[in-house]
């Protein structure tokens, strides 16, 4: 898993009651879905883009600073894993270069083979 699923996985908020909070299953829905998108390598700004969370007062929800100060710290982190680089290919020197006269062999050599 990347370390972006791993955060988004590892994730917890304060609980509020009786003052403004984010509606805790909508931001639970939105990590699900982040972490189906990174799980998948897709981009997670365009989730993030498109996010609108309902507030609550009444019951129990999430902190509203916290969740915002998760999500912006999601904005700046890349999406996509670094592409690793290869190390260069060693090329090697050249040889010595093939000379344009070559050797034919003889008339002995070609009937009767190399001498050893």
């Amino acid at each position: 898993m990347s370390d972006l699923g791993d955060l988004i996985r590892n994730v917890r908020f304060s609980s509020v009651r009786l003052q403004d909070a984010y509606d805790i299953g909508e931001v639970d829905y939105l990590l699900d879905r982040l972490l189906a998108a990174v799980e998948r390598g897709e981009p997670v700004r365009p989730i993030l883009d498109g996010a609108e969370i309902s507030q609550v007062r009444l019951r129990e929800g999430y902190d509203i600073a916290e969740v915002d100060a998760f999500l912006a710290r999601l904005r700046d982190e890349p999406s996509e894993p670094p592409v690793p680089v290869e190390p260069p290919v060693p090329v090697e020197p050249p040889g010595p270069e093939p000379s344009v006269i070559s050797e034919r062999p003889g008339l002995l050599e070609r009937l009767f083979g190399k001498r050893r």
